[in-house]
């Protein structure tokens, strides 16, 4: 998932709204994602602007190959923000 992507919804969330989503195990994990989303959600925790009420790794399927696919599922409350808009600090 894009960085900026996130950032541009996560804005149109009000404080205190919740945050629910999955995503492919790897763009969690900071020596194997490459787009900056693992960095951006450390920020997002590290800063306190949210608050992580759910973090779950599954198998999502198997691969072709038959290699089990992870994915993490997170549930989030989305607390105050920086005041300027999230996705311009995510491509800086």
């Amino acid at each position: 998932m894009p960085p900026v992507a996130f950032a541009q919804a996560f804005d149109y969330i009000d404080d205190g709204g919740l945050i629910a989503f999955t995503i492919k195990e790897r763009f969690v994990t900071p020596k194997q994602d490459e787009t900056g989303f693992s960095k951006l959600m450390r920020g997002l925790q590290e800063n306190e602007m949210i608050e992580t009420l759910l973090e779950r790794r599954y198998r999502h399927r198997l691969s072709v190959g038959g290699d089990p696919l992870h994915y993490v599922a997170y549930v989030a409350e989305k607390h105050a923000g920086t005041g300027e808009p999230l996705a311009l600090a995510a491509v800086a």
